[in-house]
């Protein structure tokens, strides 16, 4: 799973330095929620609650598996956006 983030915008000299993604061997199955951060530089602020607003997509590889043999059915990938 990866996230990618674009349209940084703040007024307090915040920048995105990166995320902390998920490791590579981790799953999430369905209902379940996994957390990504994001890591920002805020040296050049001198806000004492600095905000930043962004724009964000995900990216996941979706595996079809079937319940009752475990075999699997086929993967694609899927985009979800959100402001």
């Amino acid at each position: 799973m990866q996230v990618k983030i674009s349209n940084a915008e703040t007024t307090h000299n915040l920048k995105v330095k990166g995320t902390v993604p998920l490791n590579e061997d981790d799953q999430i199955k369905y209902n379940e929620r996994r957390y990504v951060y994001v890591i920002l530089d805020k040296s050049a602020s001198t806000a004492v609650y600095p905000s930043l607003k962004i724009s964000q997509k995900l990216t996941m590889k979706i595996t079809e598996i079937d319940v009752e043999s475990q075999d699997d059915l086929g993967s694609y990938e899927e985009e979800y956006s959100q402001l």
